[in-house]
């Protein structure tokens, strides 16, 4: 309802709006018939209902998380029309380390409760500047276009074109992390879901050189709305706002192989590196109870981590399962045929905290890679060399490894 409602709302200001206000300053736009306007932006909205970004549970979920905890205010930017908005008029500048911090930074207003809107028309585009000119007629100026600038993923980007207001929220948000800023990992922690600028500009990898950016962000024009909002990279203003890329678009430039074996070998890299992941975790586990000392924090059925841990001085560890879990890397696993749900780092095994080992460490790389390929959703499509590099690299970490001997991290 709030969707059609605000859409609908915008229309009417972009239609009746008088054109010399609209186009003031802009010599070179043309205002479309009022009736081919409406039904292009009836379609357009038509489209959007059926994209990610059109979901206002999820952004009253995220509000109400804020008013509980203000410290989460920082995800309205990206999940909410307002706070994306709020946003762009500070010019996307870095959050503020507190919310009630008084240092530089930004931190958005936490909304009242059940008002806010998913990233709508408006979020994206400004109604209040001048037009330009697009496939379908006059487009309301996007809020960010090209400049280079730092994300919160803790990379820049350079000049992406119409792509940039896409990726200063389709970024891991959480800075940099590789070999180099992260030696050793304190938690569990996971990406972001939709990290692809981080596929994209080759950024927040272990094992492998990062900062390699893929070669489709040189050689498409304005980077993730080519594929993502037209039927083919060579359409100058793609319109399609479902947002949905297929691998059906990759043949209109790539005739020497077939996209979807790109598909395919990434998705048979993933289980393959899950699949050795379990396994290092199992024998990681093992290895405890054997030697009479293994232990974990269970967390119960809201998924609450309880406050004392399980021990195990002798059984059996099978069907172990790593997985996500908001932005945490968790393992479901049994224990003498009962099954516990823990996070990796609330994991002992002869009295050693998983990330205090140096196996543990491994596994938890491995885990953030595996994720960060995972919650990209392309399939490699990104950047298919460095998705391959990345799966390759650390299978090899991993096969190298013997996680039935467990060496505790140097001082």
């Amino acid at each position: 309802m709030w969707s059609e409602r605000f859409c609908f709302l915008f229309l009417i200001f972009y239609v009746f709006t008088p054109v010399s206000n609209l186009n003031a300053g802009n010599e070179t736009t043309t205002q479309q018939a009022p009736s081919e306007s409406v039904a292009r932006d009836l379609l357009y909205s038509q489209q959007w209902q059926k994209s990610p970004h059109a979901n206002h549970k999820l952004a009253n979920e995220i509000n109400s998380g804020a008013m509980a905890n203000p410290s989460n205010a920082k995800c309205l930017v990206c999940h909410t029309s307002q706070g994306f908005i709020q946003w762009a008029r500070e010019g996307f500048t870095p959050f503020r380390s507190a919310v009630n911090s008084s240092g530089g930074g930004f931190m958005p207003t936490i909304l009242e409760d059940e008002t806010a809107l998913a990233p709508t028309c408006i979020a994206c585009h400004d109604p209040q500047t001048e037009m330009t000119k697009g496939t379908g007629g006059n487009d309301p100026m996007l809020r960010l276009k090209s400049k280079p600038r730092a994300l919160l993923g803790g990379f820049k980007i350079g000049n992406v074109g119409r792509g940039a207001i896409c990726m200063v929220c389709h970024n891991n948000g959480q800075g940099l992390t590789n070999d180099a800023t992260t030696p050793v990992m304190k938690s569990a922690r996971a990406p972001h879901k939709a990290n692809q600028a981080d596929i994209f500009m080759g950024e927040n990898f272990f094992f492998v050189k990062t900062g390699n950016p893929a070669y489709h962000v040189n050689a498409i024009y304005n980077t993730c709305t080519a594929c993502h909002m037209g039927s083919t990279y060579k359409q100058r203003h793609p319109t399609d706002h479902s947002f949905q890329a297929t691998f059906e678009i990759c043949y209109a430039c790539h005739k020497e192989f077939d996209p979807m074996d790109v598909k395919y070998s990434v998705l048979w890299g993933l289980e393959t590196l899950k699949a050795t992941i379990d396994t290092a975790i199992t024998d990681f586990a093992q290895t405890g109870i054997d030697a009479g000392k293994f232990r974990l924090l269970n967390m119960n059925e809201d998924e609450k981590v309880e406050k004392d841990y399980t021990s195990f001085s002798e059984g059996r560890i099978s069907d172990v399962n790593i997985r996500y879990l908001y932005e945490r890397q968790v393992i479901e696993v049994k224990v003498n045929g009962k099954s516990y749900l823990t996070s990796l780092d609330v994991i002992e095994s002869k009295g050693f905290r998983l990330l205090d080992s140096v196996q543990g460490q491994i596994i938890a790389k491995a885990a953030w890679n595996l994720f960060m390929i995972d919650k990209d959703g392309s399939f490699g499509a990104h950047n298919h060399k460095l998705i391959s590099e990345v799966i390759k690299e650390t299978l090899k970490k991993l096969e190298e490894t013997d996680f039935k001997v467990i060496v505790p991290l140097p001082n």
